[in-house]
């Protein structure tokens, strides 16, 4: 494999723009080419990955890839130098379609990221990031089963997959929980992962935190399974010497591929044995500029020195005769989904404590509402200074007094007061207004009213000679009241109480004096409402809201500290590129935080209709129906 390469044909400049690539295969094996009738012979290798002219910046930032281009072909190890920064991961991340390229083209299996054609992301590719991203709560088998559910494995080929894994990576008991494991531990627990389904593109990203002898190991393995299984690898190293066995090596600086050749094809064109010496010297020589000749011919520069190894022979082949990738089969939304369910489920029973908090905390803060909320306020206490009886308490009137005939106008004080309901408001009384006053400062009324003297005269002359009252008369028929209103709703329940009560009494008068008890009403008249009641208290008032907005909040919460950690800890990416969608992660979060709402709203509508007895006006389901809702727009929005 060491004397094959395959480069792309550039022709001159008249030629260019043709509109298909063509691809040439060189053989330096002079043993081969006198095999062949006409002294030329050539391998056809089909390329799996081909970046062209690729950039990307972040934002406003300097640009992380800058006009790249590389060639890696099919069933072959293609290790990725380059210092922390030089845009290793970001290109790694473009190729198995996590990101988008700024401009440029990306080729895997003979189609875009992201195309049916290409299978990618999906289970073609295994793909071990930079850093560990592994569910700390789950057991190693745990972990295993879940990207196996993503990549549709049978149980038979997961069995022996993970036998051979943990047997072979010398992992520990696979019922251990990976967050009890070491950092060494958990990194080979990630390259199981990314080998156990046997993908065709292998992306290690990088081998660190592993033993040299395990490392070792590890190499021979993707030697074997390039050899075995035309497996493509591309591994990312910090270890330069360990890049021998590959079949070509790309350095990378500053966004750029400074060089693309073999191994032994840099060590003869540098005449040394180090690879690491090769490096250093590639990246002291390097000025960092777009135009620097190295950068533009480095394939030149390869294709002169292989000239000088051995003969070169070409042999052409048009994109028409190459190999053509067929479409893959994918695994399916549902499979996806699926898997996406069980682990949500592991991850939920993992955290008990949590998941009876999610559960309960709800149905808590509407109880703790309403509570605090309460019924209407009784009782109130009220001052009464009565200087129509000089100030003395009225006397406690008969029943069957009040239902007596006639037209009784003494002491009509005492007979509004009487229909004020006892079971709301206390009366007390005060022998002036100072005292009254005094009592409302110190807490004791929340208010007080004032009768002048003679109110019950003036009342009824208001009544019935309303065109020729004088102002002093007019002035004397009013009673004062003064009022706390520190308290809004306690002094609305006042006024409320004493309007219905001197509506009550005045009709009363009214009737019992001949006039006609309509006098008595507002001119403003309340029909029956469109919606509601008019005798809604507050608690009634205030319940849907506060349980609707309870339950769009929790799972809003629930749902965005659950998306965002699994963004922060790199599984979700890792679960992005084994094929899961954006949208089958919310189809699968609703489905298991769908489950959490239903039990929200059945513990919450319990403590609003049996212990408060809140009544639902209308259909019961739609209320139940509407909060489920609201809790799943929760749930959705949590992941925006």
């Amino acid at each position: 494999m060491d004397n094959k390469i395959v480069t792309l044909w550039e022709n001159d400049t008249n030629n260019s723009a043709t509109q298909d690539n063509l691809d040439y295969e060189m053989d330096t094996n002079s043993d081969s080419a006198q095999n062949n009738g006409n002294g030329k012979s050539a391998v056809r290798i089909p390329v799996a990955v081909r970046v062209q002219h690729a950039s990307k910046t972040y934002g406003a930032g300097p640009e992380v890839l800058k006009n790249l281009s590389m060639t890696i072909e099919k069933g072959t190890i293609y290790s990725l130098l380059g210092s922390s920064g030089c845009g290793k991961t970001t290109l790694l991340s473009c190729i198995v379609g996590i990101r988008k390229l700024d401009s440029g083209e990306i080729s895997v299996f003979g189609g875009e990221p992201g195309s049916r054609e290409s299978g990618i992301p999906g289970k073609r590719v295994g793909f071990m990031p930079q850093e560990n991203s592994l569910y700390n709560d789950f057991s190693i088998n745990e972990s295993m089963q879940y990207f196996a559910a993503l990549y549709d494995m049978s149980g038979h080929d997961l069995r022996e997959s993970r036998d051979f894994l943990v047997k072979f990576l010398d992992l520990p008991d696979p019922e251990r929980s990976i967050g009890t494991l070491s950092g060494g531990q958990k990194r080979r627990v990630s390259l199981a992962l990314s080998l156990i389904h046997s993908p065709e593109l292998l992306i290690l990203d990088p081998t660190v935190g592993i033993d040299p002898l395990l490392r070792e190991n590890i190499w021979n393995h993707l030697l074997s399974l390039v050899a075995k299984k035309n497996t493509t690898v591309i591994i990312t190293t910090h270890y330069t010497e360990e890049a021998r066995p590959s079949n070509k090596i790309g350095l990378m600086r500053g966004g750029r591929l400074i060089t693309e050749s073999s191994p032994q094809e840099l060590l003869a064109q540098h005449e040394t044995n180090s690879l690491e010496n090769i490096v250093l010297k590639l990246c002291k020589n390097d000025s960092m500029d777009i135009d620097n000749p190295h950068v533009q011919n480095r394939r030149i520069s390869a294709i002169a020195t292989i000239t000088s190894i051995g003969k070169i022979t070409y042999r052409k082949f048009s994109s028409a005769g190459s190999i053509q990738y067929k479409p893959y089969e994918s695994t399916t939304s549902f499979q996806r989904i699926k898997a996406l369910v069980g682990k949500n489920y592991v991850v939920m029973t993992r955290n008990l404590i949590l998941l009876l908090f999610m559960m309960i905390v709800p149905a808590t803060q509407v109880l703790v509402i309403c509570l605090a909320i309460g019924n209407d306020p009784k009782p109130m206490w009220m001052g009464v200074v009565n200087h129509e009886l000089n100030y003395t308490s009225c006397p406690i009137l008969d029943p069957a007094s009040k239902q007596g005939e006639g037209c009784d106008v003494e002491n009509l004080s005492c007979k509004f007061l009487a229909e004020i309901p006892t079971d709301t408001i206390y009366l007390r009384d005060y022998a002036t207004d100072e005292l009254a006053r005094d009592a409302v400062k110190a807490g004791k009324v929340w208010g007080f009213f004032t009768f002048p003297k003679n109110w019950s005269d003036n009342l009824y002359e208001r009544a019935s000679a309303a065109g020729t009252i004088e102002n002093e008369t007019l002035r004397g028929s009013y009673v004062k009241m003064e009022m706390d209103y520190s308290n809004k709703q306690i002094s609305y329940a006042i006024k409320s109480e004493i309007y219905d009560a001197f509506e009550i009494f005045l009709k009363d008068v009214l009737v019992k004096c001949g006039f006609y008890e309509g006098l008595a009403e507002s001119p403003i008249q309340y029909v029956d409402p469109v919606y509601g009641t008019d005798d809604t208290d507050f608690k009634e008032f205030i319940s849907p809201g506060v349980l609707v907005a309870i339950m769009l909040f929790f799972p809003l919460c629930s749902t965005a500290v659950s998306y965002i950690w699994d963004k922060k800890q790199g599984t979700l990416e890792r679960s992005m590129v084994a094929g899961v969608q954006s949208w089958e992660i919310m189809a699968s979060l609703l489905l298991t935080e769908g489950v959490v709402v239903v039990i929200q709203c059945i513990f919450s509508f319990s403590i609003i209709l049996y212990l408060f007895n809140i009544e639902i006006l209308g259909s019961t389901s739609l209320a139940v129906g509407i909060t489920l809702l609201m809790g799943l727009g929760g749930v959705s929005m949590g992941q925006c």
